[in-house]
């Protein structure tokens, strides 16, 4: 169970013990993330503060439940997702400190309002707060994938992981943003064993399900779904048995993706299009996955389909990919910093030097590794947001001088236990594209065309020097 935040904690002398309770009680409830469950735990929630106005905590629970009734279909998004926003922002009027809260807000604006730079801000804010917050992690994981942002998505679910390892809904979240980066055979391995751990979880199952679908193994994958999953539906579908798929689809009611996911087992491409437009125009929070869904693939080609990705401001999912390769011979400490990927077509310098705040800049994306291994290779993709240009989906076809660079971070450990990584000056001046330790790459001159489907490779395999005396 997700206990208090210890600033609430220490607070609790001024709070009644009658709303203290209730929050606890209401976490616990949220936790089984069952109907029942989250409807009264949002009631404890509100009933705490009615009790506590003040007490931060209760209003950023009525934001996470109601985030989470909306998102499973058990209350209307268009009222439950707006109360959630709201909650979220008097919890941080409340206490502009309480990591949760902004974790709260970020899942509110990324299920309810698409704002997926606001989104990523509320979860960095939340767990510069409190890294240990797992949830904070969890959800950010989640976003990342729906933008195709799979290494940073992983990397945030395994934070969350290591925090509650023996969470089956983490471990499944795992398998489920592996099998969306396209890792079929790891997914397949991980959530098996997930599935052999805890046997009684159905996320679990379900996911492996999903994966025999893929797979093409349907009647096991009949197997792992029970007759409430639209997937049951879709296997039923690609076996040939339409009429029991439509049985599986007459008993659906809560979202018109999971709907959209048997009419594309039927082959009923407009059918399942419709329902994707009743689920953008209702605002459905389920939505946000519809890329990863099993069945829906085949519907990537179609305009209607490429449409909603635009209008929800989603970047392409699939496409061109850069793979940052760690060479081992620079050593066998795993490392954390900022990942850069420079892409120049002035060829005056290298294109370390030519990043600048200003309208002559080459191009830059960016990401963060964390404890990331010699011999691992990090995918940037068109999810990975860039500077001047949003997205490799923007770069202009041509030949481009390519580099990486890894401007490492230190680890700090606080004395209130907070941990914090930064860069630090080596004697450069704070200069990221000079300090001394810092891996790169030579400059390679590639094709670029962000239509194609490759991957190209770049190596660190140099590090910068120390500053000569």
């Amino acid at each position: 169970m997700i206990l208090l935040t210890l600033s609430l904690l220490l607070a609790s002398e001024e709070i009644p013990s009658a709303a203290l309770d209730a929050c606890n009680r209401a976490r616990a409830l949220w936790e089984t993330r069952t109907q029942a469950g989250l409807e009264e735990s949002l009631e404890l929630f509100e009933q705490a503060a009615r009790i506590a106005p003040e007490l931060a905590a209760a209003h950023a629970g009525i934001a996470d439940a109601a985030s989470l009734l909306a998102l499973y279909g058990y209350a209307p998004a268009s009222v439950a997702l707006p109360k959630a926003r709201a909650a979220a922002e008097r919890a941080i009027a409340l206490d502009p400190t309480l990591g949760t809260a902004h974790a709260s807000l970020g899942l509110a604006r990324y299920l309810g309002e698409w704002d997926w730079r606001s989104a990523e801000d509320s979860f960095r804010r939340a767990i510069a707060l409190e890294p240990d917050y797992a949830p904070g992690h969890h959800w950010f994981a989640m976003m990342l994938m729906v933008t195709a942002r799979y290494e940073e998505a992983l990397g945030e679910i395994e934070k969350a992981i290591a925090l509650e390892p023996d969470s089956a809904l983490y471990q499944t979240k795992r398998g489920t943003i592996l099998l969306a980066a396209g890792r079929v055979e790891d997914a397949e391995k991980h959530l098996r064993q997930v599935v052999s751990r805890f046997p009684d979880f159905s996320m679990a199952r379900r996911e492996l399900g999903r994966i025999e679908i893929q797979n093409g193994h349907l009647e096991q994958a009949l197997e792992y779904l029970d007759s409430r999953e639209p997937d049951r539906g879709l296997a039923l579908a690609r076996l040939g048995r339409d009429r029991e798929a439509r049985s599986v689809l007459a008993t659906l009611g809560r979202s018109p993706v999971d709907a959209a996911v048997v009419h594309a087992g039927l082959g009923e491409v407009e059918e399942a299009l419709e329902e994707l437009e009743s689920a953008f125009v209702a605002r459905d929070p389920s939505l946000v996955y519809f890329r990863t869904r099993t069945g829906l693939s085949l519907l990537r080609s179609e305009p209607r389909f490429r449409e909603i990705e635009t209008r929800m401001g989603l970047p392409p999912s699939s496409g061109l990919r850069f793979a940052v390769r760690f060479d081992p011979k620079l050593g066998d400490e795993a490392l954390d910093g900022r990942l850069l990927l420079l892409i120049s077509n002035d060829p005056s310098n290298e294109p370390r030097f030519q990043i600048v705040d200003g309208p002559a800049t080459q191009i830059a994306f960016g990401m963060d590794v964390d404890g990331w291994k010699p011999g691992e290779e990090a995918i940037f993709d068109a999810g990975v947001l860039g500077y001047p240009l949003d997205s490799l989906a923007d770069i202009p076809k041509g030949a481009y001088r390519v580099q990486a660079l890894l401007h490492k971070y230190e680890t700090f450990r606080r004395a209130d236990g907070h941990v914090v990584k930064l860069p630090m000056d080596r004697g450069e001046g704070q200069q990221w594209n000079r300090a001394p330790g810092n891996l790169l790459s030579e400059p390679k001159v590639m094709d670029v065309d962000p239509a194609s489907a490759a991957t190209l490779r770049v190596a660190l395999d140099r590090a910068l020097p120390a500053i000569e005396d």
